[in-house]
């Protein structure tokens, strides 16, 4: 009784000694991922502010029609990608919606940005909320914000703009609604707008339709389209009519971009900017099929709606410049 057991000291100082190992080692470990950690981190700032001063380079060149700086900016591999960006930028259509009363501001550098990075650094989805200019009613204008979403590659050390991902992940399936004198298709990225502007779509039809010789069982199949060339739709002459479905006469087509590619509202007064300028392209579509009225007279008929026929590709509004103290002339003061 009392005897320690042979070797009893010895695990004694061992156990101690292999306690502080593993904390050595624990300790080591936590620097090391500590490091590792701030180097990814660094990494990711980096890129982020890479891809963030390309984007803003983009939208520079655009707004003042660089088109050789534009070129250098953006995805060349896809070539049916490349020509249209280039098409769109000719024609105003990059940035700028005419045909739907929307021109895209200058930056500033508190516009909300979000670049979301894939796991392996090499592709990248950046959502800017950018200013506008909406053409409201009667001319007159005031200042929104619509999201605009690109997609954006490196390739050899550089960031280039290039084609939004065309898959399911990204767009989702197909959907349609349903309604008297409207059948809408939408992809489901952009279901819950699609779907309250087919309800006020609607509206319009309904009211043309009354004053139109539309015939009784009068359907618009309209989609909103999100192909490469979905944006270039905008520079036809809105005053064509509307594509009849063979062996169907009273069925008729019409093709708008979806409000993703043209910009998505993050208020009212977006969602209203938005309304109005498809309302005034499904209007002068139907005016220009049921009629054979002259343009004074089409803008007569959609006026009594609070609708005008869509402005042309590259009209820019014209806006007063601000009053400013600078503007006065001198003058004497008694």
């Amino acid at each position: 009784e009392g005897i320690q057991e042979p070797g009893g000291k010895a695990r004694g100082r061992v156990l101690p000694l292999l306690l502080l190992f593993l904390l050595f080692i624990t300790a080591l470990a936590a620097i090391g991922l500590g490091q590792v950690a701030r180097r990814v981190n660094h990494v990711n700032d980096e890129t982020i502010a890479a891809i963030r001063t390309v984007h803003q380079l983009i939208h520079q060149s655009a707004l003042t029609q660089d088109a050789e700086l534009f070129r250098t900016l953006i995805y060349r591999r896809d070539g049916g990608w490349y020509e249209s960006q280039q098409r769109l930028l000719h024609r105003h259509l990059f940035l700028d919606r005419a045909p739907l009363g929307l021109w895209a501001m200058p930056l500033t550098t508190d516009v909300p940005i979000t670049i979301t990075l894939s796991p392996d650094l090499q592709t990248a989805l950046v959502a800017a909320a950018l200013p506008y200019t909406a053409e409201i009613t009667n001319g007159q204008a005031q200042i929104i914000t619509l999201q605009q979403i690109h997609h954006y590659q490196k390739r050899n050390d550089y960031w280039l703009m290039s084609p939004l991902p065309d898959d399911l992940t990204f767009w989702g399936e197909w959907q349609t609604v349903s309604l008297p004198l409207l059948h809408l298709t939408y992809p489901a990225r952009d279901a819950t707008i699609s779907q309250r502007l087919a309800e006020d779509l609607r509206q319009p039809i309904n009211e043309l339709c009354l004053v139109l010789a539309c015939p009784d069982d009068f359907q618009l199949e309209l989609r909103f389209t999100r192909d490469t060339d979905a944006l270039w739709r905008l520079q036809q002459r809105p005053q064509t009519a509307l594509r009849q479905i063979i062996n169907l006469s009273t069925v008729y087509q019409m093709w708008l971009p979806t409000p993703t590619l043209v910009g998505l509202p993050n208020d009212e007064a977006g969602y209203t900017a938005l309304r109005h300028g498809y309302n005034n392209w499904v209007a002068t579509r139907m005016v220009a099929q049921f009629t054979d009225l002259s343009s004074v007279e089409t803008e007569a008929l959609l006026g009594e709606l609070g609708l005008h026929v869509p402005y042309p590709v590259g009209y820019q509004p014209y806006l007063p410049p601000a009053i400013t103290q600078a503007d006065w002339p001198d003058q004497d003061v008694l």
